[in-house]
């Protein structure tokens, strides 16, 4: 298996938008379609989504941006609320783009924006395809943080190819697959200048955060149609507990994809691609 990017950023259109809205790339024409990325260091949305881009830029305008502290928008500022902060940034960006409406693609962190704005600015969106958000989950495992959280804070606290390794191990179905080129392309992403201390920074803004509840509480009135992809495999969000989330939403369908972890849209992108596709022409 290989994670690394197909499709280099710079193939992209980079986005004209003031500060006060997220930056990041476009390619294709069509009904908007918005990618939003997880939560990983030096990731944005064209690298984490460059299995599906292609095929999707050909049906619609596919809206890469990424979230304060990543990517493109890497400058902007970490508010003490992220989540309400980028939600304001994402609305102002698709405001700046004249965009009134759009379905989304989201991953992870991206999701947890994602509901959160789909809440809040209900007739701002259409279609919602989440892979793993964390937010619907609940952790059968107990107390204890997740083996990804736990193998990733290990990496940030001493960045190493080993430790980034264990990282990948935790989100994959599949271990044995990995590649030394999979490994040094993580990276080289990560220690990016800055990357880690951003990451630190978004990630200490969850510290005892207590609305998580309230978010999770809220979620039946996510009335659009959402579909939620999730890995089988995936260690951090066991299915268990993402079945028992989803059944709070009134239109969301559950799809369980075998022999994939987390990184569902990097293991059976092929599988992700056409049921993204198929889910937004519905």
């Amino acid at each position: 298996m290989s994670i690394s990017t197909l499709l280099p950023v710079e193939a992209f259109t980079a986005l004209d938008v003031p500060d006060t809205g997220l930056h990041g790339r476009e390619t294709g024409q069509g009904a908007p379609l918005v990618v939003l990325h997880g939560f990983a260091p030096g990731i944005d949305s064209a690298t984490e989504f460059s299995h599906q881009i292609a095929s999707l830029s050909a049906h619609y305008r596919v809206v890469m941006l990424d979230l304060p502290g990543f990517g493109a928008s890497a400058h902007l500022p970490i508010g003490e609320d992220y989540l309400a902060d980028a939600v304001d940034r994402l609305v102002a960006t698709l405001d700046a783009l004249g965009i009134d409406r759009a379905s989304v693609l989201a991953t992870s962190l991206g999701g947890w924006v994602t509901l959160r704005a789909a809440l809040d600015h209900p007739d701002r969106f259409a279609r919602l395809a989440l892979l793993a958000p964390g937010i619907l989950n609940v952790n059968s495992a107990g107390a204890r943080p997740p083996e990804g959280a736990r193998a990733l804070s290990s990496f940030l606290a001493r960045p190493s190819e080993p430790a980034m390794l264990a990282w990948l191990e935790s989100q994959v179905g599949d271990p044995s697959a990995l590649t030394d080129q999979d490994v040094d392309v993580e990276m080289e992403r990560a220690m990016a200048p800055g990357a880690i201390a951003r990451l630190k920074s978004v990630s200490r803004t969850f510290d005892g955060w207590d609305q998580e509840s309230a978010l999770w509480m809220q979620c039946w009135k996510v009335e659009h149609p959402v579909l939620l992809l999730w890995g089988r495999e995936n260690r951090d969000f066991l299915l268990d507990g993402a079945l028992y989330g989803a059944r709070r939403m009134p239109n969301a369908d559950v799809v369980a994809l075998s022999g994939c972890g987390g990184r569902a849209h990097h293991e059976r992108a092929d599988a992700v691609t056409r049921l993204v596709s198929d889910f937004l022409t519905l």
